[in-house]
């Protein structure tokens, strides 16, 4: 049936006569040339054909013909289907490096033990390309990140052709991307309800409140956000509805929608939740606020009261002066509220949160050990960090919970390799789990490189349970990401598309994430990036 409908709205497009766009077969041709090429195996040569895209892809949006729409559908289909390629390319190169590892690094030991250390050894073929090979899985992890921003592209362009024409023929170029949003179950698909909060019609705005209603939360925390990029009036009683929902993220989504609105019912009715808020959920209220008024107060409650009882008149004012009368295509800026109040809660070295489902991401590499030295206490940065870890775990109190149960907690300790505490679930903070975990910190020593990557990967893991419908009430809200490093081994080593990486995983997950940079040697800027993008505090030690 759907097909069928496709069919009939892609004639629709199409009984525009030529003569409306004599530009058109020729755009149209160049267009499908350059997406009938894939597949190529050198870089250099997938760097000028996404070049070639770019400019094929561009001319379709600059057409202003309802026409480019389904033609670009059909190419992000295939570049979609590029995009798995190269990625199933990379997972089976990584496999084969990973399974020789064990040999190899036997094998290179033993050279560098007979030369001593430092002196460069003579190596094999074989273990010269294994010693290269995770630079080349590098460049073809950034070449999948470069693949995946020409599919964006593409769904923007078709955002704004929708967005060009008008009458019979926007609403086909709508009805066409509704229906690639589908119910949302898949990647792709949400990406698209992410779009339809780009596009200036009316039926986007229903679709995406029928979406934002969708029982499945993976249909629904997209369309949330969307709806408010949609700046529709109407649609603040559908978003201020879901602030009432059992599942926390979708509470998150709501405010993140509700952030798109200069409204005065929306500030009066978040103000007037907050106290009834508790945990980092009230932190996520804090960040709604500051994105609305402009302003970045202490977390308290009496601080953005009297804020807004000062300012309400004037902030009024000038909201009456912008023009809403269409979407929101700027993305939400960047806050960074700083250290919770003290409800509950922990510290870890001194960044406070009032969190009370907690995985701490624990840096266990050579340089937290000898590697590092010892400070002027006499101390190596292990010995501070496990009392650090101790103290934090130690202050969270079981019966301190909130509205998802008692108070929780995993530790992932990560060198070359990476040790969970508990895999799989969440630890209920009772004095005797944590007495258990403490022996198991003490246990912890320094040694290897730094898995930042597939740390990160396991803290998610235990976050995404096979109950997944269950950890969208419960399961952790926020990580503790501390390194003294920068990125040295994993399966990603590079720090933007680690941040890339998280990116995907928290999409749905909503986790605040704190970063903790001890000493000289960790990437400033990759924590802070990394804090930022999800909702938490860069600290430095």
């Amino acid at each position: 049936m759907r097909t069928v409908i496709a069919i009939v709205l892609l004639a629709l497009l199409c009984t525009r006569a030529a003569a409306e766009n004599a530009e058109w077969p020729t755009l149209q041709r160049v267009f499908k040339d350059t997406f009938k090429i894939d597949g190529l195996e050198k870089p250099g040569v997938r760097s000028s054909l996404r070049a070639k895209k770019r400019s094929a892809v561009k001319g379709l949006r600059k057409s202003k013909d309802g026409r480019a729409v389904p033609v670009l559908l059909k190419a992000h289909k295939k570049q979609l289907g590029f995009i798995d390629d190269l990625q199933s390319q990379w997972a089976k190169r990584y496999d084969v490096w990973e399974k020789a590892g064990p040999a190899m690094r036997k094998m290179i030991t033993a050279k560098q033990k007979v030369v001593g250390p430092g002196k460069p050894i003579s190596v094999t073929p074989s273990q010269k390309a294994w010693i290269d090979e995770p630079q080349k899985l590098a460049t073809l992890q950034r070449e999948i990140s470069n693949e995946e921003e020409i599919a964006d592209y593409i769904r923007k362009a078709m955002a704004r052709v929708a967005n060009t024409v008008e009458g019979k023929e926007q609403a086909t170029a709508v009805q066409l991307l509704v229906g690639a949003a589908g119910k949302g179950q898949k990647p792709a698909q949400r990406e698209f309800i992410r779009l339809l909060g780009f596009l200036a019609s009316p039926d986007a705005t229903t679709a995406l409140e029928g979406l934002a209603k969708d029982v499945s939360p993976f249909v629904a925390q997209p369309a949330l956000e969307a709806l408010g990029r949609q700046q529709c009036p109407r649609s603040i009683d559908t978003l201020l509805a879901r602030l009432d929902d059992p599942r926390w993220q979708l509470r998150v989504a709501a405010l993140k929608g509700l952030s798109h609105f200069r409204e005065e019912r929306v500030v009066d009715a978040l103000l007037g939740r907050l106290s009834a808020e508790d945990g980092v959920l009230k932190r996520h209220y804090y960040t709604a606020l500051a994105r609305i008024l402009g302003e970045n107060l202490a977390a308290t409650e009496e601080a953005w009261i009297s804020f807004w009882k000062s300012n309400r008149v004037d902030l009024l004012k000038r909201w009456a002066t912008k023009d809403r009368s269409g979407p929101d295509q700027e993305e939400l800026p960047t806050v960074s509220i700083k250290s919770e109040g003290n409800s509950g809660g922990t510290s870890f070295y001194g960044l406070r949160t009032e969190s009370k489902h907690i995985i701490f991401v624990f840096d266990v590499s050579g340089s937290m050990g000898e590697q590092g030295g010892k400070n002027a206490q006499g101390h190596f940065r292990i010995d501070v960090a496990k009392r650090e870890l101790i103290n934090a775990v130690k202050t969270l109190q079981a019966e301190d919970g909130d509205e998802r149960g008692e108070a929780s907690f995993n530790v992932v300790a990560y060198a070359a390799t990476v040790q969970v505490y508990k895999t799989g679930k969440m630890v209920e903070a009772t004095k005797r789990e944590k007495e258990k975990a403490f022996k198991w910190i003490e246990g912890l020593e320094a040694n290897g490189a730094t898995n930042i990557s597939d740390a990160l990967e396991q803290a998610f893991d235990i976050i995404n349970t096979r109950k997944a419908k269950k950890q969208f009430e419960k399961g952790a809200d926020t990580i503790f990401l501390m390194t003294d490093g920068k990125p040295t081994a994993g399966k990603i080593m590079d720090p933007v598309l680690i941040r890339e990486m998280v990116k995907k995983m928290n999409r749905e997950r909503q986790i605040t994430i704190h970063t903790i940079g001890v000493g000289d040697g960790h990437d400033i800027g990759f924590l802070q990036s990394l804090a930022n993008e999800n909702n938490g505090e860069y600290l430095a030690r």
